[in-house]
């Protein structure tokens, strides 16, 4: 059985779009992938789909960084063709690093967001974190605080937080900001 040919690969935002050319009728593919060239088939490769019927997947990487695919065709009684052509894509750059793009604070629940890299991490200075975007920590102590936002690229990008007693010793109110 013919292996798929023409596979190209693609890239819109954190996202991979293969597609390859039809290598017989009546068949399925697999499609593999791996971060170093020709090892997509081995113990170091994943097997990122199985059993698609058409000529096209979209790849969806946990992190930045080049990634490599190959695509074998795969017939009624199992047999598979050999792989595709490989092709690689870079998913990311360090033009778009972890970026917080805005703090908010009301009492003493800070609301934070960011963009960049995907897979974003907070890490909000009192030994808690969170991983969405936009996300609302409370703090529990007067402090300062230092915020890290860190991409799956390993760009980071920090900010500060301020709690202090707003209230009195009978009745403390935090206050961040």
């Amino acid at each position: 059985m013919p292996a798929p040919t023409t596979l190209t690969a693609g890239v819109s935002g954190s996202n991979v779009t293969l597609n390859w050319s039809d290598s017989s009728t009546g068949v399925t593919y697999n499609v593999y992938r791996s971060t170093t060239s020709g090892a997509e088939l081995t113990t170091s490769g994943l097997m990122v789909a199985t059993g698609l019927s058409t000529t096209t997947y979209t790849d969806s990487p946990a992190n930045w960084g080049t990634y490599y695919y190959e695509v074998t065709a795969v017939d009624s009684s199992n047999q598979s063709s050999g792989p595709s052509n490989e092709a690689s894509a870079t998913v990311g750059s360090t033009g778009s690093p972890a970026t917080i793009t805005s703090k908010s604070c009301s009492g003493a629940t800070c609301t934070f967001a960011g963009s960049g890299a995907p897979n974003l991490t907070w890490q909000f200075g009192d030994g808690t974190s969170g991983t969405n975007s936009p996300i609302n920590h409370t703090y529990n102590a007067v402090g300062s605080y230092t915020v890290t936002l860190t991409g799956g690229d390993g760009t980071t990008a920090t900010t500060t937080v301020g709690c202090s007693n707003t209230g009195n010793r009978k009745h403390p109110h935090l206050a961040c900001s």
